[in-house]
Order: C-alpha cells, then sequence, then structure tokens
C-alpha cells in the first residue's frame, strides 16, 4: 500500500470541510419574483448586479489564490495568502466613506 504524505491528508481534510449540504451559492440565488432584485428604479438593479458580480469574482480569485499558493508552498504559504488577502481587504475598507442614506419612495 502506497504512504501519503501529510498534504495529502490536509487537502482530503480541507474538501470535507468545505463540504455543506447547502451550497453558499445556492443560498444566494435570485429567483425570479422573490423581490430584492424587482424594483422601478434601474439604478437599483443596477447597483444589485454589480454586488453579486463582485461576490462572484471575489468567491473566485479567493479559490484561485488558495489553491496555487497551497500547490505551490502548502498551507503555510495558503494561511499567509489569506492573511495578506484579509490586509489588503481591511485597507481597503478603511478608505470607503459613508454615504447619506437616500429614501426609496
Amino acid at each position: 500500500m502506497k504512504r501519503r504524505g501529510r498534504s495529502y491528508y490536509v487537502s482530503v481534510l480541507l474538501h470535507l470541510v468545505s463540504l455543506d449540504p447547502t451550497p453558499a451559492a445556492s443560498r444566494h440565488i435570485w429567483v425570479p419574483g422573490s423581490g430584492p432584485l424587482i424594483s422601478k428604479e434601474p439604478r437599483e438593479v443596477i447597483r444589485q448586479g454589480f454586488y453579486y458580480m463582485a461576490n462572484a469574482a471575489g468567491r473566485l480569485m479567493g479559490t484561485v489564490l488558495s489553491g496555487a499558493s497551497y500547490q505551490l508552498g502548502g498551507l503555510e504559504a495558503c494561511l499567509a495568502t489569506a492573511a495578506v488577502m484579509v490586509g489588503i481587504s481591511a485597507l481597503l475598507a478603511g478608505r470607503l466613506t459613508p454615504q447619506a442614506a437616500t429614501a426609496h419612495g
């Protein structure tokens, strides 16, 4: 029997931890007639569409970066990449300015 290394078991464990009976993507799918995306103002629809697009792009980028960093440097590199991304996110979030709430009639 072939002896497997530690990285094999870590990757299997990470895969098992990521399994969820209701995948995250299915929890955030907009269903026609369900409400939030239906608006009389096209600007609101565009904003919500941009939100979903940015969310999907961020998930894709995180998946690709974590996989690549794990393959190149193991668990330590994967965690270091995650820490760098959290730092970048914190810096960018710090630059956001609050906007006044608008009344929807």
